[in-house]
């Protein structure tokens, strides 16, 4: 088959869609597909996109494996995210109609996301569910590649985001009405006739720690069953079982894991028909059982298959708190399996937070991120630590700093975008790079308790999670006194790089500036005002070596 040609309606690269013979999947490789916005955040965060049309036959039979190779595909080519847009009416059902639908669409999803997980064990993967999640999220991506098995469902989904055109052999543009409908059948329908009431609010119980894809499934699942509220109940720090797990050490805090469900169900569901807005609450769970006893107006509880023995226990403590019955809903288990990759081949079997924090403790990297003001000798010990650990290099704050300061001035509107966007290209590239095989990265940084530095700190908390790196973090303190002493010293002033070396501005800085720290068991405080590089640098070490 000869294949067919397309570009975007408005100026730009051409797009090709190219209909591929061994998989029948069409493959949309593209430089620049950009939504209907332009954002300068789209450089260098290029994601996959894969639009699945299920067919009535596999959604009625249960039956997805004719989609595990292009699931597989897709997966194998994202370097970043990868989004999965499943189109089946199903997906789509108003709020009454979903329990009596609940079976096949966690079988669906989990397929899902167990098949990228088989291909990419350490990905980040995201299930979206047509007429339900919305293509909102979609508007900022920049594409890297797209690849659809249904022409009329791609040109409805991509339509959303640029508006496309057909174009000929002969380059004529043809009519939206001429688009090849072979594959509009895709999809199948839902029965009107079968409806029940719908499940307002919805609970999910866990820990949800290095959320990973079984909790993605887990959540995305609930949130689409509920029509109004999903609770999440999540374990405290100072909850008994969590300092019971496995690998404890290096288990995230409850501000951080709350703020990983809320921001990926924002995610999932950012708009969509039958739902309106979904009221998501994360709240404490005090107990095993949970908001699933403690919470009177609930009328469901979704269980994963390994807790479904739990329901019994359940639906008995709710009788005795007065509570009114509730439904119990299950999910499979997403399974993992053995890769190549460096750290992923203990991602066997089940995928659980147990794998990933056991990944994290063994891991072959450490991110170790040093903070502190300007002027407190950061770059200085971070090259003394460096000389201490093979397989290490330094990256500080003045090699992105000066790349934004070559390319616009400090007081553009677009500054603090540009810096943040050569962060995350930076740390995406860290990320995901397997090449390197075992090696220490030491950060600088110079971040506030502000909304900008928190944000900025947490994204390399958060980086070293997603790479199942070690994090150590270093929060360095230094005198105001002495800080004026180092800015105005000599060899400062020599340096090539854009450096502060005016003592009264460093002073203002001090005296204004509260550096963020973080709450973790790895971090280190460490007093420098009278260490020298070479003995800070020392005493972090024996710090990081400790950690081992």
């Amino acid at each position: 088959m000869e294949p067919q040609r397309f570009v975007q309606h408005e100026p730009g690269p051409p797009t090709l869609f190219e209909q591929a013979t061994d998989n029948d999947i069409l493959a949309i490789t593209t430089q620049s597909i950009h939504s209907a916005r332009d954002s300068p955040q789209q450089s260098g965060n290029s994601a996959t996109l894969l639009i699945l049309a299920i067919s009535s036959v596999s959604f009625e039979k249960g039956n997805f494996e004719n989609y595990a190779s292009t699931i597989r595909l897709a997966a194998a080519t994202a370097t970043r995210r990868l989004y999965v847009y499943l189109v089946h009416p199903v997906l789509a059902c108003p709020p009454e109609q979903r329990a009596q639908n609940w079976t096949k669409v966690q079988r669906l999803s989990t397929f899902v996301y167990s098949t990228c997980v088989s291909a990419s064990p350490l990905s980040d993967t995201v299930v979206l569910f047509d007429g339900w999640s919305g293509t909102s999220q979609l508007l900022w991506e920049q594409w890297k590649f797209i690849f659809a098995n249904s022409r009329v469902n791609a040109f409805r989904v991509l339509g959303s985001l640029c508006e496309i055109q057909i174009i000929d052999e002969d380059g004529a543009k043809l009519p939206a009405d001429s688009y090849d409908q072979s594959d509009s059948d895709a999809g199948g329908s839902f029965e009107e006739s079968k409806t029940s009431s719908a499940i307002a609010t919805v609970t999910v119980n866990g820990t949800f720690d290095h959320l990973h894809h079984g909790h993605k499934n887990h959540l995305a699942l609930a949130a689409w069953l509920a029509s109004e509220t999903l609770i999440c109940s999540i374990s405290p720090d100072d909850y008994s079982l969590v300092e019971r797990k496995k690998y404890s050490s290096v288990l995230q805090n409850y501000s951080i894991r709350s703020a990983a469900v809320e921001r990926f169900l924002r995610l999932v569901k950012a708009s969509g028909q039958h739902a309106g807005e979904l009221n998501i609450q994360c709240v404490p769970k005090f107990s095993k059982l949970g908001a699933q006893v403690s919470e009177a107006n609930i009328q469901a509880a979704v269980l994963s298959t390994e807790s479904a023995y739990l329901s019994p226990k359940i639906a008995a403590a709710r009788n005795e708190a007065g509570h009114s019955d509730i439904q119990f809903f299950t999910v499979d288990v997403v399974r993992g399996t053995e890769s190549t990759a460096n750290s992923a081949n203990a991602m066997v079997g089940k995928l659980s937070s147990s794998n990933i924090r056991r990944i994290v403790s063994e891991q072959s990297r450490t991110f170790v991120l040093i903070n502190g003001h300007a002027g407190a000798g950061k770059h200085s010990i971070a090259m003394a630590l460096c000389s201490l650990i093979p397989q290490s290099r330094v990256i500080d704050n003045h090699l992105l700093a000066d790349l934004a300061d070559a390319i616009c001035s400090r007081h553009s509107s677009n500054y603090s975008l540009l810096r943040g966007e050569i962060r995350r290209v930076m740390m995406d590239h860290i990320t995901t790079n397997n090449e390197t095989g075992p090696m220490t990265y030491i950060f600088t940084s110079n971040f506030s308790d502000s909304f900008l530095g928190t944000e900025a700190a947490v994204h390399f908390q958060e980086s070293a999670a997603r790479a199942h790196a070690r994090f150590i973090p270093v929060n360095m303190i230094c005198s105001r006194e002495e800080i004026m002493r180092r800015v105005a010293s000599p060899m400062r002033q020599r340096y090539s790089r854009a450096k502060l070396v005016d003592p009264d501005i460093a002073a203002s800085i001090v005296d204004r500036k509260t550096m963020f720290e973080f709450d973790v068991e790895s971090k280190l405080r460490i007093d420098v005002s009278s260490l020298t590089a070479e003995e800070a640098a020392t005493e972090i070490f024996a710090h990081i070596e400790a950690l081992v």
